[in-house]
């Protein structure tokens, strides 16, 4: 029997809300780097979820190599 990976894809530029998110963070990281909605980033919100259905041992985490400052 397989197990299960997940993978989440965050990869993007964020560009559509980087008014936003400068206003935020103070600087131009995309918006999975962000606390928007509550205290934690939205990346960091995505891998809790993911957590419920996939070990976070299992999870992937796909993003960009112009954001790995971030």
């Amino acid at each position: 029997m397989s197990r299960p990976w997940g993978v989440i894809l965050a990869g993007g530029d964020g560009v559509r809300l980087r008014s936003m998110t400068r206003s935020i963070a103070g600087d131009d990281r995309p918006k999975q780097f962000c606390p928007l909605v509550s205290e934690e980033t939205l990346l960091t919100a995505t891998r809790r979820r993911a957590a419920l259905a996939v070990p976070a041992h299992r999870t992937l985490v796909v993003v960009n190599r112009a954001h790995e400052r971030f």
